[in-house]
């Protein structure tokens, strides 16, 4: 298993692509280390640790509460297409990525958020 730094620049950016605020989310995680492992094709991925797994759901904790707040802004997106979008990645860059759409859509049902038009696809 490798593992990568995210740097500040880099969890900054995923935090904006989740719309969440920085400073509740990154405190003291700014010098994380994410293992990755490979795919069945060879190809990298985001390993499924315990400290991947706390991110995520913190990071899709916050979406789902922004959403529910009534928050339509999602890097330019609709919720639901950010949400598409986001299970789009996870399918490809997300070791175990059903554990993890799973989660999401647990949490929208659980917050009474609409159902996503579009999956399953």
């Amino acid at each position: 298993m490798q593992t990568f730094r995210f740097d500040s620049f880099m969890l900054m950016g995923l935090c904006f692509l989740a719309s969440c605020d920085t400073t509740q989310t990154f405190t003291n995680m700014t010098d994380s280390r994410f293992a990755t492992t490979r795919d069945t094709q060879g190809r990298s991925v985001l390993a499924d640790t315990p400290q991947s797994w706390a991110l995520f759901k913190r990071l899709t904790d916050l979406s789902v509460e922004r959403e529910k707040a009534g928050d339509t802004h999602f890097g330019g997106r609709t919720p639901n297409d950010a949400t598409l979008n986001a299970i789009r990645h996870l399918k490809t860059d997300q070791e175990h990525p059903q554990k993890y759409i799973n989660y999401i859509i647990e949490k929208r049902r659980a917050a009474g958020l609409p159902e996503l038009v579009g999956y399953p696809p």
